[in-house]
């Protein structure tokens, strides 16, 4: 119970692997990053250019997705986040390659804070490291849920001004802009080491992921998300219709809750 009260008082959670199997590491992990390294090295001898980040989801078999969402479904049952989430289920798998990128000055797109609207109501991603990440690496960011509530999207004065930003820029916030309103320890770095995993819920936590400062850095994170298996975006967006009438849905809630989803808040 207590990873479930900290997702409820701040919006995440930090586990242990080895808590819940101590061979799912050795077994799976460590297998599965060399794995990704070596084809990996086989692209960039092809010359092969990656982006600062790409989904590099294709390169993983089949066999290793199945055990990543069966070991999410471990963790859902034992971290009951069906006190969390109404009927919970993994509903995508993800898994990111970020590289250092010359082009890139400043952060840019999921680099600057920001929350999730996946769903109108909470969604869990699960955070899995291949590879251990620091500073120079680009680590995970999150900010307690308590700075604000659901229905509030803070907005950085000097982004929203500008509407010609690349990647809907002007909708996120700088990490100075944010750092600099609240507590510090409302903030969580997560410098994370292989066989830890985080629990956040993106749609109500501001965060951000960091970018890569050096060139012989990157990182490797496979993302499982876990949201409602009726109300949750990814349910419906497989068709054009099925994205409308999830918008549509979007809609139904905020009419019976009574109010706006989202507030702006220009700080």
């Amino acid at each position: 119970m207590k990873n479930l009260e900290q997702i409820k008082e701040n919006g995440y959670c930090i586990l242990k692997i080895i808590d819940f199997n101590n061979t799912f590491k050795k077994n799976v992990i460590d297998q599965l990053t060399d794995y990704l390294l070596n084809k990996i090295q086989v692209l960039k001898n092809n010359q092969l250019n990656f982006k600062s980040t790409v989904d590099i989801s294709n390169l993983i078999p089949n066999e290793y997705k199945k055990k990543f969402i069966e070991f999410s479904d471990i963790i859902i049952k034992a971290t009951n986040l069906n006190k969390y989430i109404l009927f919970p289920k993994v509903l995508d798998f993800t898994c990111r390659l970020a590289n250092f990128d010359k082009n890139i000055k400043h952060p840019t797109d999921a680099m600057l804070w920001h929350r999730d609207q996946d769903d109108y109501f909470s969604q869990i991603k699960i955070f899995f490291p291949l590879t251990e990440v620091d500073v120079s690496s680009g680590m995970l960011s999150v900010v307690s849920k308590k700075i604000c509530d659901s229905q509030t999207i803070l907005l950085d004065k000097d982004l929203y001004l500008q509407k010609n930003l690349p990647n809907n820029d002007f909708l996120r916030v700088k990490d100075t802009t944010l750092r600099n309103l609240y507590s510090k320890d409302l903030f969580f770095d997560w410098k994370s080491n292989v066989g830890e995993v985080m629990l956040c819920d993106t749609n109500n936590c501001y965060h951000k992921g960091g970018y890569v400062l050096s060139p012989d850095k990157f990182r490797i994170m496979i993302q499982v998300t876990v949201g409602n298996r009726f109300t949750h975006m990814f349910v419906y967006n497989k068709t054009k219709l099925g994205i409308y009438f999830w918008r549509m849905l979007f809609r139904l809630f905020s009419f019976m809750f009574g109010r706006q989803r989202y507030i702006k808040k220009i700080i």
